[in-house]
């Protein structure tokens, strides 16, 4: 599995799109009765089992993501993304579509062909390059990439808010 060909993050994609969460996640309240009289042991979480967005689709509202009015804020909240963490990313014609974190290091700033090229660890030589983290993510099921250094990581990238247990979600969600 080469990690610099389509096929490896076309396969990655379509892994991310069949994982599925368990059914049921019990809360850690579960004997403590509500203010119903029920206890909390019959509403346990139910969990989405599919991503609400398909890997490249647009964005239908900005409800569905985090977004923040000063870049240093917008850079945070990217910052705070996993692998295989949808996000939505700001496409040459404006428009904001789902993508998959795949990797996050690194890379070179110098080197000539550093926009289209993930380098391994082992093409990198931390001494002789001026090195920059970035984030790569898969934004088709096709296996097309984007990288996405980290001073752009305000303009291009924002963060899904798929799951309710998002922590900024009830804080952060709109701040415009």
């Amino acid at each position: 599995k080469n990690p610099n060909t389509k096929a490896y993050y076309a396969n990655l994609a379509k892994e991310v799109e069949q994982t599925s969460l368990p059914k049921s996640i019990p809360t850690i309240f579960e004997d403590i009765p509500s203010h119903d009289g029920s206890s909390a042991r019959s509403k346990s979480l139910q969990p989405s089992t599919k991503p609400k967005y398909a890997l490249g689709a647009i964005a239908r509202s900005p409800r569905d993501m985090v977004i923040h009015r000063s870049n240093e804020e917008a850079i945070h909240s990217a910052s705070l993304l996993k692998t295989y963490d949808q996000a939505f990313l700001r496409r040459s014609n404006g428009v904001w579509a789902c993508a998959v974190l795949a990797d996050r290091a690194a890379q070179p700033t110098n080197a000539p062909s550093t926009r289209a090229h993930w380098h391994t660890q082992a093409e990198i030589d931390a001494e002789s390059m001026n090195l920059e983290e970035c984030m790569l993510f898969v934004i088709n099921e096709d296996g097309a990439t984007k990288i996405v250094k980290k001073r752009h990581w305000g303009k291009f990238v924002r963060r899904h808010l798929a799951a309710e247990g998002d922590a900024d979600h009830g804080t952060l969600q709109r701040t415009l």
